[in-house]
């Protein structure tokens, strides 16, 4: 017990040290990302994680939604009692989307390379999760089409943290020179 309680007690010192740090640094004008590493806080192995998760879990998630579809035609139908009336509609939606979800096992592997991809993948999710408001508004999906979209529109604000996170990180190549 008491050697958990000296350790808290270090760490809670570690993080006020650098929290210190960190605010004496935005009085003099800024922070730079040298001075946050000279600090001991390494922001972009943190962003790096946190783009990375994000990415790999929504393909991981994607691909466990979106691949079955190829299958459920007729579940899909049953469910809406409406019919497919144009099939290369409903399948190239669904080819679609699992092309996207492994854009984002793409993106997850090096988020500030693909960085640019984020933007594209904001916007796939934002036209998805915008049809569906005006469908809804105009009466034309129900509360089951809403619920999917609050999925997508969830993916989308954690979309841009991760590009905001990643903002002003350089290729992995580049962080040596």
């Amino acid at each position: 017990m008491r050697f958990a309680t000296v350790s808290s007690i270090d760490l809670s010192t570690r993080v006020n040290r650098k929290a210190e740090t960190v605010r004496q640094l935005f009085r003099a004008g800024g922070i730079r990302l040298c001075y946050l590493r000279q600090a001991g806080i390494d922001l972009y192995g943190d962003a790096m994680k946190f783009a990375k998760i994000v990415f790999l879990l929504a393909g991981i998630y994607g691909l466990v939604v979106i691949a079955p579809l190829y299958f459920l035609e007729g579940a899909v139908v049953a469910q809406s009692g409406k019919v497919v009336n144009h099939p290369e509609f409903y399948y190239g939606f669904a080819g679609v989307t699992l092309a996207w979800q492994i854009g984002f096992l793409l993106i997850s592997t090096d988020p500030v390379r693909y960085r640019l991809l984020m933007f594209a993948a904001c916007v796939e999710n934002l036209s998805f999760v915008a049809a569906i408001a005006v469908l809804f508004a105009q009466g034309r999906v129900d509360m089951t089409m809403v619920f999917g979209a609050a999925g997508d529109f969830v993916l989308l604000c954690l979309f841009v943290a991760a590009i905001v996170s990643t903002r002003g990180q350089r290729y992995a190549t580049d962080a040596g020179s």
